[in-house]
């Protein structure tokens, strides 16, 4: 019995470190070039390509990404009285407010939490802050200018010119 249970623990240890790798990355690699590779980023790096932002992330300065996954497209189109804008303006201002300058590790993030009392700002490329905070389970939750709570769903990959962190949502700017 005791032998079961410790098996049980072990395969559940290896799915989790197995799921929570799924998104690793090539460190060696740009972060367009492991955004592109992510087949649950297809549609964000997308709106990467479109808006033109591949370019600026190809700067050769580091950034962090909040990369919304697939789903999170078509959840916007489910959510009442929010729509995604068109545009090329709009669009690439959606897209730079996903990104911010530097590296920041959730280390980092975590003690600016801390030091300010429980949530955060860290002004984005497109220029507006995004807020940070943790809920009660420890995720890291990112809210938007329009005050959407969004779930970061992996910790941070490192590519060779910062960060990349998935999100169950679209982040919008004020409009």
């Amino acid at each position: 019995m005791r032998t079961l249970n410790y098996l049980s623990k072990l395969s559940l240890v290896a799915f989790l470190f197995l799921g929570l790798n799924a998104f690793a990355q090539d460190s060696s690699k740009t972060l367009t070039a492991n955004i592109s590779s992510a087949s649950d980023l297809s549609e964000f790096y997308g709106l990467l390509e479109t808006t033109k932002t591949v370019n600026l992330l190809n700067d050769g300065n580091s950034y962090t990404i909040f990369a919304p996954v697939n789903d999170a497209f078509e959840s916007l189109i489910q959510e009442k009285y929010v729509n995604m804008p068109s545009g090329e303006n709009k669009l690439r201002a959606i897209t730079t407010y996903h990104i911010l300058e530097g590296s920041w590790t959730l280390e980092k993030i975590q003690n600016k939490i801390k030091e300010k009392g429980g949530r955060t700002m860290v002004k984005t490329v497109e220029g507006t802050p995004l807020t940070f905070s943790d809920n009660e389970e420890g995720n890291l939750i990112v809210v938007d200018h329009l005050g959407r709570a969004n779930v970061v769903i992996s910790s941070e990959n490192q590519s060779s010119n910062g960060l990349i962190y998935k999100t169950k949502s679209i982040l919008l700017p004020a409009r």
